[in-house]
């Protein structure tokens, strides 16, 4: 059963995102007893998330998160504040990246399968503050 943790617009439980690159679906990001990423074309031509996941290998698998998507992770004052406004859901690495979109490092977003832009993308733009 998925509830609402009180985040707008974000399970309980993520257990997929798409990742995009410049705002286009490029692969999925999937957390099973591992994290799989894999691309949705299987097209060589494409450009690639990151070098560590070349685009001739069909399927990525690691025991934890890869690390060019780990960078996208928020630290230090934005993660506290992220803690706190969310202070009593369980957030995990998957809601983290939900939360970042695409105003991670480099060109690199990550959003909710089947949702159009990045869940930022509602806020007020100039606030400063987290959703």
């Amino acid at each position: 059963m998925t509830s609402d943790m009180g985040t707008p617009g974000l399970p309980e439980r993520i257990k997929r995102l798409d990742v995009t690159l410049s705002g286009t679906v490029a692969g999925e990001l999937i957390r099973e007893s591992t994290y799989v990423f894999r691309y949705t074309r299987d097209d060589e031509a494409q450009p690639a998330v990151s070098l560590l996941l070349p685009v001739n290998r069909a399927l990525h698998e690691d025991g934890d998160l890869f690390p060019s998507m780990e960078m996208n992770l928020p630290e230090g004052f934005l993660f506290q504040q992220i803690i706190e406004w969310f202070r009593k859901a369980q957030i995990t690495k998957m809601h983290l990246l939900a939360l970042m979109g695409d105003g991670g490092i480099g060109w690199v977003g990550f959003r909710l399968p089947g949702r159009a832009g990045d869940p930022g993308s509602d806020r007020q733009e100039g606030g400063g503050s987290v959703p």
